[in-house]
């Protein structure tokens, strides 16, 4: 990537955002999170995936509002791997040294803090449970969010002898954050994390949440109506996390769920954030409930938690499906356990088994691509006709602001979609099924 002199996340192109996993904090986000967290105490603010520094350069200007010109007793931190991403944030600083103590390292975050573990004694890095009275640790940080598949084997064993984890765990770079998050965090540390909401029912990422969960209080989880994501051109839903690190298992099982009304504009987080901290329950800006703690934890890598944020909603939306829906050769209802995650690899064509050779008028021609195994019934080539099946359009991030619903588009991915008058399925779809059965999709779906 070209270096830019005066970074610019708006230049980003996806491509890019995805390769670096650039997806830095909207400036109203960030402005209302650190609201929620500054204290007067003496603090150390870290940030290991600081990206522009939105998050930091909020945390510098709060700070400055309650502690004047001068804020000595705040020391700022941030890690950042992307190099003129991490000459903004640095420069940004340095122009600051004399109201307030910085450090922004440039690297690879793991790498950094294993190579220099005295420079971040603040942190806890040897399992002892650590409480300075002097100086509040936070944490605030919108982990870099990729999948497994794009990290090199080498640095995936590095991060996972780093932070205690299996390395040949299937999840994505969040998931190593958040594990690293919650091991560094000293006692009663406070951390705020802007996270995808997938890590919610990601199987395999469930334990590391649920440890999460059970080592922290949380004070509050912020979803949004308004807007899907709290990073600039990402196009997941995110949540955010805000709370603090104890030294036993806490207790507290209720947390307050904010559910934004509306997009936070220019200054309307200082109103949103006044309310929030005061509990209001007539807010023009967000609604208040409570979901437990135990809800949260039985429902991770599982059903995921949109139930519980948005329940009505959700639930008049598989309503919806689950009348609409029938499948299989006895025509019975699916039972959806997990919404609308179904199992890619055998819902979706093309996918990792097969690849589409021929788009013809009534049919597709699908080709195997992978050898043939004793474990899989997989056929080399198998004809669907096309009313088993429904064109759609994935990846939307492609698309900016406009998608042109041209043939050629709507015809390169396919969902499975046997309807209810498709009483007699001929023998191709009933490979395709037996295929399906073969790699556990039934199971995954039900």
């Amino acid at each position: 990537m070209t270096e830019i002199e005066n970074f610019n996340p708006n230049q980003l192109i996806s491509n890019e955002r995805k390769q670096l996993a650039a997806y830095y904090t909207k400036k109203s986000i960030s402005d209302l999170i650190v609201s929620l967290i500054i204290t007067k105490k003496s603090s150390i603010i870290f940030d290991p995936s600081c990206g522009n520094g939105s998050l930091l350069k909020s945390y510098f200007e709060q700070i400055k509002q309650i502690n004047g010109i001068y804020s000595l007793n705040t020391l700022i931190v941030g890690i950042e791997i992307q190099e003129s991403a991490f000459k903004e944030v640095n420069s940004y600083f340095k122009d600051k040294i004399r109201e307030i103590n910085s450090q922004i390292f440039l690297g690879d975050t793991f790498t950094i803090l294993k190579e220099n573990k005295t420079k971040f004694s603040f942190l806890n890095f040897d399992s002892t449970q650590k409480f300075n009275s002097e100086f509040n640790v936070i944490i605030i940080s919108n982990p870099p969010y990729t999948k497994k598949q794009r990290l090199q084997l080498e640095y995936r064993k590095t991060i996972s002898n780093f932070i205690n984890l299996d390395k040949t765990a299937n999840i994505g770079l969040h998931f190593y954050y958040i594990k690293l998050i919650n091991q560094i965090l000293p006692i009663y540390g406070i951390f705020a994390l802007i996270l995808p909401l997938t890590i919610s029912y990601a199987e395999h990422g469930s334990k590391i949440i649920k440890d999460f969960l059970l080592s922290n209080t949380i004070g509050y989880i912020i979803i949004s109506e308004a807007e899907t994501a709290f990073s600039i051109d990402s196009n997941l839903e995110e949540i955010i996390l805000i709370g603090r690190k104890e030294k036993e298992n806490p207790i507290n099982d209720e947390i307050t769920v904010i559910q934004l009304k509306k997009k936070i504009i220019n200054k309307s987080w200082v109103k949103i954030s006044s309310e929030i901290i005061n509990k209001s329950n007539n807010s023009e800006f967000f609604s208040l409930k409570s979901v437990a703690k135990s809800d949260l934890l039985c429902r991770a890598g599982i059903t995921g938690w949109n139930f519980l944020f948005r329940s009505k909603k959700m639930n008049s939306f598989l309503n919806n499906i689950n009348t609409q829906l029938k499948c299989w050769a006895d025509n019975s209802h699916c039972k959806m356990k997990r919404g609308i995650n179904l199992p890619a690899d055998f819902f979706f064509i093309p996918n990792k088994y097969y690849k589409i050779t021929s788009n013809l008028e009534d049919s597709i021609i699908l080709e195997s691509k992978v050898n043939h195994s004793n474990d899989l019934d997989l056929k080399h080539k198998i004809e669907l006709n096309k009313s088993y099946l429904k064109p759609i359009i994935r990846k939307p991030e492609y698309y900016k602001e406009k998608i042109s619903l041209s043939k050629s588009l709507i015809e390169k991915n396919y969902v499975l979609n046997i309807k209810q008058e498709n009483k007699i399925l001929d023998q191709n779809l009933k490979d395709y099924i037996k295929f399906g059965y073969s790699i556990g999709a039934n199971k995954r779906s039900n």
